[in-house]
This record gives C-alpha cells, structure tokens and sequence, in this order.
C-alpha cells in the first residue's frame, strides 16, 4: 500500500475514533445535527402521534333515561408503574359526567359499572417509522461519507480510497447516533370489565372441569401390557347477579423521535380518557 494511502487510513481512523467518543458521550451538536437533517428526511416522525385501539368489539348497550345515567367507576394499577391512576381516574369521571352520568359511590344506584385495571404503562418497542428512517439515514451515510473521505484524505490520488473508507466510517457513526436519536413509543394496556344493570337479573353459571389420566404399563421378557383409567370432576356454580358483564381490552400509545414520559403521558391520558368515555351509550 502507497505511504499517502496509509497517512489517509491513519487520518480515517483518528477521525473514528474521535466521532465515537463525541457520540458516545452526548454531543448535544452531533445529536442537534443528526436530527437537523432527519426532520428534514421524514418531518413525520418529529410530530407526536397517538393511536387506540380495541382488542374486540365494543358491546352493544342499550340506552337508558337520564334519570337512570349513572355510573359506579373504579381503576387500579396492577402493574407496578408510576402511573398515578387517581388523576387518569379523575379525568374520566369528568368526560362521563360531561356527557350526562352522574359519578355514584354507591354501586346499588348505578345502572352501570366499570372496572379498569393497568396492565402495562411505559416504553414499548416495534414501530413502522424506524424502518423509513433507517433508509433514508443510510443514504445520508453513503453522501456524507464520500465527502469526509475526500475531505480527511486532502490528496487527489488516495480520494478513492479516502471516499470509500470516508464512507465507512460516517455510517458507523450515524449507526451510534440513530441509536441514541430513535422513535419512542409508550403504550398503556388497560383491561376494562363493563357492568350493565339488567332488571330481574342475570343469572350465570361458572364450572371448572378437572381430568385425570391414569396409565400403567407392564413388561416382561415375550410380554407386554398396560391399562389406563380415566377420571373426571366437573364442578359448577350457579348464581344470580345484578349485572351482565362486558369485557375488552385496550392498547393506547403515544410515539415521536426522542419522546419523553413526561410528553408522552398528557397525549395517551387524553387518547384513552375519549375513547373510554364512548363506551357507554
């Protein structure tokens, strides 16, 4: 190998060097850069999204007069996060009440129930954006390289080379900036249990069925055998109740580049405050 192409590559490599440890530790001008140039690629992904979606089909309930719009409200937070549920909690007992129920402590007077548990607030992974962004950032990659390549190598002779391995290496650094700069999703999995007030009552039966497979088996030298006996338990419980049950499952998140709990947390209470406070006739 020629001596310039050897001064080129030591060059290259000190330039590495330098452009991971800035990366590393935070370079607020790298990351401003980096962004700079991909909200100018894809503006979307720098725009807060929220999405709601249902596991299955929202129940059909029936309407009831306004004397009997009342509703006996409760959540919980079974898992563990640090989601405060009293103002989330608050929130929908507000979007009720603005549209007419009247919020009882007292589940005898209500004509409906709902019960709402956490099962999941924070990051999530998997999002269609990162895929557009990885494209367009390896393109950026491919140009940039080029020129710190012809830049670093500073000779007509070794531009080739100096392109090449420029290229290289700007693509490994974008690669340590796109892992610090990426899409961010939060998501909250909320179980929702419907209870409609059905006059006369409701009257359900619960049974578990518990089997049992017993075999054996027997052999000697020119013999063989084996038997089996079969064992079964049903148990059933039949009782009446107030109410006819509704259940569903919701998924409501919130993504943008770099997104922050603190942004993200405002945007999903209010996607999912709306669309629990339709579910409800």
């Amino acid at each position: 190998m020629k001596p310039t192409h050897l001064k080129t590559l030591r060059k290259l490599a000190i330039f590495c060097l330098l452009f991971a440890i800035f990366a590393i530790q935070g370079c607020e001008t790298m990351d401003g850069a980096y962004n700079a140039v991909n909200s100018k690629i894809n503006p979307r992904a720098y725009v807060l999204k929220t999405s709601h979606k249902w596991l299955a089909r929202q129940a059909n309930l029936d309407p009831v007069p306004a004397a009997k719009m009342t509703l006996y409200f409760r959540m919980r937070n079974s898992s563990g996060s640090d989601l405060d549920e009293v103002e989330l909690q608050d929130l929908i007992k507000n979007a009720f009440a603005s549209k007419g129920y009247t919020i009882t402590n007292d589940i005898s007077k209500a004509q409906y129930y709902l019960n709402a548990d956490i099962r999941h607030f924070g990051e999530t992974t998997g999002n269609d954006d990162a895929k557009i962004l990885r494209g367009g950032s390896a393109l950026g990659g491919a140009i940039a390289g080029a020129v710190i390549g012809n830049a670093v190598s500073g000779s007509r002779h070794a531009g080739g080379v100096g392109a090449v391995a420029g290229g290289v290496v700007a693509y490994g650094g974008i690669e340590i900036l796109r892992g610090r700069n990426k899409p961010i999703k939060f998501s909250i999995v909320l179980d929702l249990q419907i209870g409609e007030r059905i006059e006369g009552g409701v009257t359900t039966t619960n049974s578990t069925d518990n089997r049992q497979n017993i075999g054996q088996a027997a052999g000697a030298i020119g013999e063989s055998g084996s038997s089996s006996t079969n064992q079964q338990q049903t148990q059933s419980l039949t009782r009446k109740k107030d109410f006819l049950h509704h259940k569903n499952t919701a998924i409501t998140s919130a993504i943008k580049m770099n997104l922050m709990l603190d942004e993200a947390t405002p945007a999903i209470y209010k996607k999912l405050t709306r669309s629990l406070s339709n579910t409800l006739p």
